[in-house]
């Protein structure tokens, strides 16, 4: 565990210095090698992917999503091991994460250690696929202006994750405008709402798409910790956009961001959904930079500290109770020894 702890500290050390590329590009080709060089023991669905390299390499027809069956094979008629799909994978995932914060971050660094601190990071060692459909939905985001760019990426993240489909609402979402009051309704209603709604009700209305979002969150299992966070996540995203420069309101990142908080508290007595909210809750790593450099609060040394507070217990919470057994991401295992 302190392995992880270890990256947390040194990557927010680098958020408040100055932005070097060396440095930027430098973490981010760690970080892809931190993940590429793990044991097949890190991570809850490591070994199923390895299996799943195994059967493709051996000419089975696997039925997964066309992207990832064809970076299978690929990786497999160039020889390269799992690792190396493992690495190129965690490339996939980290290098559009460093594309998107460079065009849309106040501070790039910044948002690399939000994605690492709100451990989007450590849970992509779980759930790859989706992982590289995320990177390449926020990318997709950050040309929410020019339609061909956009759906080309929302199309990549698609055809590597099948939920990424839920991801095109952005469209819509871009032309709505937040207000105080829609803020206020919009999670107050969300919130009473998911008090009652629960997985019978979200099949129904998921319909075919409803076996993309099993969750791979363990918060799922425990009704009063995901109120906790529901609770928690929606106290801040209020005082945040109560508390930021009218100009910024209207971005797509703070519409996107409000917009997973009324999933997660929909959802939050549900065992299938919390993988869709990842699309707009991730929004994160782009919103706090932007809110500390244009937020209205006089004590910015307050503000700063109580959303790196969330984000160290976000991380710390996932960390001890979102890793338990046979494949837990801690203690860190290498091949390299």
């Amino acid at each position: 565990m302190s392995f992880y702890i270890f990256i947390f500290v040194v990557l927010l050390y680098f958020s408040f210095r100055k932005y070097n590329k060396y440095i930027y590009w430098g973490t981010i080709l760690l970080l892809s090698l931190i993940a590429g060089l793990r044991s097949e023991t890190i991570g809850v669905d490591t070994h199923a992917y390895k299996d799943i390299f195994i059967w493709i390499s051996n000419e089975v027809l696997y039925p997964i999503e066309p992207a990832w069956y064809f970076l299978n094979k690929l990786i497999a008629w160039v020889g390269g091991s799992f690792n190396f799909l493992l690495w190129i994978t965690s490339l996939l995932t980290l290098i559009p994460i460093g594309v998107v914060s460079l065009r849309c971050s106040s501070n790039p660094q910044m948002s690399l250690f939000f994605y690492y601190g709100l451990y989007a990071y450590i849970n992509s060692f779980n759930g790859m696929r989706q992982f590289v459909a995320i990177s390449f939905v926020l990318l997709a985001y950050s040309y929410i202006t020019q339609k061909k760019n956009f759906f080309l990426y929302l199309l990549i993240a698609f055809i590597f994750h099948y939920s990424a489909i839920f991801s095109f609402i952005a469209i819509l979402v871009d032309k709505v405008s937040l207000t105080k009051r829609r803020v206020i309704g919009g999670i107050f209603s969300s919130f009473f709402v998911g008090m009652f709604f629960d997985d019978s009700m979200f099949l129904v209305l998921a319909g075919p798409y409803a076996g993309y979002l099993e969750s791979s969150e363990g918060y799922r299992d425990n009704f009063l910790l995901a109120a906790i966070m529901a609770i928690l996540m929606s106290c801040l995203y209020m005082c945040t956009f109560f508390t930021l420069r009218r100009e910024y309101k209207q971005n797509l990142w703070t519409k996107m961001f409000f917009v997973g908080i009324i999933i997660l508290n929909i959802t939050m007595r549900l065992e299938l959904g919390a993988r869709i909210i990842l699309y707009f809750t991730l929004c994160q790593i782009i919103f706090y930079p932007m809110y500390f450099r244009h937020n209205i609060v006089k004590n910015k040394r307050m503000v700063v500290l109580s959303i790196l507070l969330y984000t160290s217990l976000v991380f710390m919470k996932i960390l001890i109770l979102g890793n338990q057994g046979e494949y837990s991401v801690y203690p860190y295992k290498t091949i390299l020894w």
